[in-house]
């Protein structure tokens, strides 16, 4: 990342390529589904597949993690 001078003093930061390959790639490293998401894959309601999620995430079984105000799991 490279910093460009900018008028009044002020720096604007620019971001390559591999700035941006690097950030995505770490999001999909962080890539959860939510329970809505996993209760239509499964058929079933999704406020059952939530406490079933968090059950699991309790016992070590999946990861979560909270974005805005849904939950997010993966395994």
């Amino acid at each position: 990342m490279k910093e460009k001078p900018r008028t009044k003093g002020k720096y604007v930061k620019e971001y390559t390529d591999a700035d941006f390959i690097n950030a995505a790639n770490k999001c999909l490293e962080e890539a959860t589904c939510t329970a809505a998401e996993i209760a239509e894959k499964l058929g079933c309601n999704s406020r059952y597949a939530k406490i079933r999620l968090l059950q699991l995430s309790e016992h070590g079984k999946m990861k979560k993690k909270l974005k805005g105000t849904a939950w997010g799991f993966r395994p």
